[in-house]
């Protein structure tokens, strides 16, 4: 505002000087002035363009309402905010928010989240006090900015402390060989008074009960991870929905008692990498493979002629069994000598091994060149910091062949010509890529956006090899596992998405939903629990299926971070900037017009 003060004492000593001086009108002079200011007054306002606030007490009361699922699970206290809030609203109006705000209504609380910066930027937009209805348990209460919550008055109904035995996360591979063994990594939550310290666990796939044993629990209220392993042939071939529940004496809340996962078998290997001389490179392509591909890994070193060793269960296993493998796995990565493994026509990746047979391979410090060049994985790879990686050490000189093309460059030292890093080669559907360094491992063990390059680099390799030129991949993937009251996620995988696509559900019912897409890709849709078949009739390749889990984190007992506290005034709520108030136009034309309207009329130009 002080920028239009400024405008509007200039504006009159200027036109008072016009007037009055240079011109000598008298006394029309002074109203004339008086009319040149406002204008430019009022068009110096609407170019600054201010706030306009006022009191938040002068207005009806708005009443925020926690509408998460914690507010109805076992111990909660929904039926006494929601006669709290209908109390305090009179004449103002009731926002319900958890995972977002909503227009009031009295049904039972279904939010699977519960966040409350969006609602209060509603209510800081209307006149009147704030008042908040909640059990505190507001996951975002710990980022909100202090002014949303300055003035802003609020009541906790906490809930009571209930026994209950919550399973609050299973970790399991998405994708298993058929001949492999499943590890599932299992986290349980006590609360409350629990008669038994143990738990039945039982795990089906559909009706059929895969493994049932007892498990401890962690004394209550506490946290703990418990690990369980299904021998091979227990679940079938293909895609099986993997029920996992706990059962325990006293659980006052059983819908935080089971989980649900997808989990397919593959009669294919997936990625099988052959480590020969046994080495550290080996040992942490094996296990990076591990952490981010979505299929089988497997890892065998040759130890001595004809014994390997199995690098995943660390047992040995015979040349023949490794052999068929081999001929068997989606993608062959080899590292080290090709000698010890039947030649097979498929996706292969090649690294040489710390020792090269050849007298070509050069030691030194070789640092990836920034600048990617074209090639099927360069857009993938242009978004790693080349500058923070540490240098491979030692490299066989490549020369590309005709049908062959450079993926990453390197230059010893950082200077000198750039030498071929890594080599891709496709040819009539058979894929293969060749890293001509060693020392990359280093690049995982640092961590950071060296681990990140790593992973960056070896999944784009894989996903290039995965492919063919006959097959569509989908441009559109899901979250497989949802929580109940959560936003099933849609992800356009790369480029612009389209305005819209049509996705139809298949389950207890039908229903059909239209993907509208954010900035970064994503699209969310909600669907009650149940296990859904999705398709994208646009998308050919785009269908599969999506499982919206009974349970929610909001069942059982979390932190408080949102206390209570009494509503007080004191702060200026901002309701409206200048340019939105159309009478400051009409006042600025409406003085200009009265302005020269005047002139005329003294017969001034």
């Amino acid at each position: 505002m002080l920028g239009v003060g400024l405008v509007a004492l200039v504006t009159a000593l200027v036109a008072s000087l016009v007037y009055l001086r240079r011109e000598n009108v008298g006394r029309a002079g002074v109203g004339m002035a008086a009319l040149r200011t406002a204008a430019m007054s009022t068009l110096a306002l609407l170019l600054i363009n201010p706030v306009i606030s006022q009191d938040p007490q002068d207005g009806p009361p708005t009443v925020l309402l926690d509408a998460s699922l914690s507010m109805g699970a076992n111990g909660g206290k929904w039926e006494d905010a929601l006669s709290a809030a209908r109390e305090a609203v009179g004449d103002g109006v009731i926002i319900r928010f958890g995972s977002a705000p909503t227009p009031f209504d009295s049904n039972p609380p279904a939010d699977g989240a519960s966040r409350i910066q969006d609602a209060l930027n509603i209510a800081h937009g209307r006149a009147g006090p704030i008042v908040v209805m909640t059990d505190g348990e507001v996951e975002d209460a710990g980022a909100i900015a202090g002014v949303l919550l300055e003035g802003v008055g609020v009541s906790v109904f906490p809930r009571d402390t209930q026994p209950n035995v919550a399973l609050l996360d299973v970790e399991v591979a998405e994708r298993v060989h058929e001949s492999d063994s499943l590890s599932l990594s299992l986290v349980i939550g006590t609360w409350g008074a629990l008669p038994s310290g143990s738990a039945e666990l039982e795990i089906k796939v559909g009706d059929r009960v895969v493994q049932r044993r007892t498990v401890q629990l962690p004394q209550s209220p506490g946290v703990a991870r418990r690990t369980v392993t299904l021998a091979p042939g227990r679940l079938t071939s293909g895609l099986n929905v993997l029920s996992v529940a706990l059962h325990a004496e006293g659980d006052l809340e059983p819908r935080d008692d089971e989980r649900l996962r997808i989990v397919t078998v593959t009669a294919s290997p997936g990625i099988v990498v052959i480590v020969d001389p046994p080495d550290v490179e080996g040992r942490f392509l094996v296990e990076t493979f591990r952490d981010f591909a979505q299929t089988p890994v497997s890892g065998y070193a040759r130890i001595r002629p004809g014994i390997w060793i199995d690098m995943n269960r660390g047992v040995s296993v015979s040349e023949s069994f490794v052999r068929r493998e081999v001929l068997g796995a989606d993608v062959l990565v080899i590292r080290g000598s090709e000698a010890s493994v039947a030649y097979r026509r498929g996706p292969s990746w090649v690294w040489p091994a710390g020792v090269s047979p050849t007298s070509e391979f050069v030691h030194g410090d070789w640092y990836p060149v920034a600048s990617v060049p074209p090639s099927p994985l360069a857009g993938r790879l242009t978004r790693i910091a080349w500058d923070s990686l540490p240098p491979a050490t030692g490299l066989v000189p490549l020369v590309p062949g005709e049908d062959e093309w450079t993926v990453l460059t390197a230059r010893l030292s950082r200077r000198g010509a750039e030498r071929p890093l890594v080599v891709g080669y496709d040819s009539s559907g058979s894929r293969r890529l060749l890293t001509a360094a060693t020392g990359m491992w280093r690049w995982s063990l640092r961590g950071g956006a060296s681990l990140e390059a790593f992973r960056t680099i070896l999944s784009a390799g894989v996903d290039w090899l995965l492919e063919s030129e006959e097959t569509e991949t989908s441009m559109l993937t899901v979250s497989p596992v949802t929580e109940r009251g959560r936003a099933i996620e849609f992800q356009w995988k790369e480029g612009v998405p389209p305005d819209s696509v049509e996705v139809d559900f298949v389950g207890d019912s039908a229903s059909e939903h239209w993907l509208k897409f954010d900035d970064t890709g994503k699209a969310h849709i909600f669907a009650d629990p149940g296990t859904y078949r999705w398709l994208a009739p646009a998308l050919p390749q785009a269908r599969g299926v999506v499982i919206v889990e009974e349970y929610s984190d909001e069942y059982h007992l979390n932190r408080i971070l949102l206390t209570e506290k009494a509503s007080v005034g004191g702060i200026d709520l901002v309701l409206i900037r200048a340019r939105y108030v159309g009478w400051f136009f009409v006042l600025a034309v409406l003085a200009l017009i009265g302005e020269w309207a005047w002139r005329q009329r003294r017969g001034l130009p």
